[in-house]
């Protein structure tokens, strides 16, 4: 807004200048030119100010709106106490409409009471044309306030709307990743886990009944051949193996069947084929 701001300021110090020069009605030029000049060097200097939002403030505003009235309060003395047509003429409308773009329309209703109030004031003839002047800067200031409120609040709904619409998009995200990344890891942990042959890749059935008491514990016939192995016989000749162990004991296969009663019958078949009985630790005599 305050760009377009500018440029209205130049368009309407060129009408100042051009209308002022085309007249010429002057009783002290000297005093008009010089606030015609004043004009032309505060305009471009107005605009820089503006430029940058940190400046926009109540300090600068309100040098714009003296220099305007400080104008309007000229013209009766340069011109003439029956002048019909101020020295700003329309330059004024750049701070009426700077107080309505900063402070909404409260801003440009108190701007333009303001300035129809001085215009009315120093006139010694208000005509019906001035009447119609100060209700159109009324007008102006106050619906381009409102308007320029209205752009603000549709300006931080939509910053408030962007904010909220990439918080959700990120919280989408964030949930899409963990969940990939949990499928991941339980996928390679099966895999893995049936690269290895562990349980986490085989399904390991669970027995429904328990073992009764003429078989074998399942992991007799491996725990038969891998202590065979280190004693260096055969898988089947641990029938007969003594064992010593850290704490000075022995360990001797055991029996639990009766005497003259075959092995294969009192522990079951597999056991009897691995040549694995039951095995007890007894101390060493």
């Amino acid at each position: 807004m305050f760009r377009a701001l500018a440029a209205l300021r130049v368009a309407v110090l060129a009408y100042a200048v051009a209308i002022n020069a085309y007249r010429n009605n002057f009783e002290h030029p000297a005093l008009a030119w010089s606030s015609i000049a004043a004009m032309v060097v505060a305009t471009p200097l107005l605009i820089l100010a503006y430029r940058a939002p940190e400046r926009r403030g109540p300090a600068l505003l309100a040098i714009d709106l003296a220099l305007a009235v400080g104008l309007l309060l000229i013209t009766p003395v340069a011109k003439g106490e029956w002048f019909h047509a101020t020295i700003p003429s329309y330059w004024i409308v750049g701070a009426l409409l700077a107080w309505a773009v900063r402070y909404g329309w409260r801003g440009g209703t108190a701007a333009a009471v303001l300035l129809g109030g001085v215009d009315l004031l120093s006139r010694a003839d208000v005509a019906q044309k001035d009447w119609g002047n100060v209700f159109l800067m009324l007008l102006g200031g106050s619906l381009v306030g409102f308007l320029c409120e209205s752009l603000k609040v549709m300006a931080a709904e939509r910053d408030l709307a962007q904010r909220e619409a990439a918080v959700s998009a990120e919280r989408a995200r964030l949930a899409r990743v963990v969940h990939d990344g949990v499928l991941q890891v339980l996928a390679l942990v099966q895999r893995r886990g049936g690269e290895l042959g562990g349980e986490a890749g085989v399904e390991v059935p669970v027995p429904r009944r328990g073992r009764g008491p003429g078989e074998a514990h399942p992991d007799a016939h491996r725990e038969g051949e891998r202590h065979a192995a280190r004693e260096g016989g055969a898988p089947g000749a641990v029938g007969h193996a003594r064992m010593s162990t850290e704490g000075g004991a022995s360990v001797k296969p055991r029996r639990d069947h009766p005497v003259g009663v075959s092995p294969s019958r009192a522990v079951g078949p597999r056991a009897a084929d691995a040549g694995v009985g039951f095995i007890q630790a007894t101390p060493q005599p």
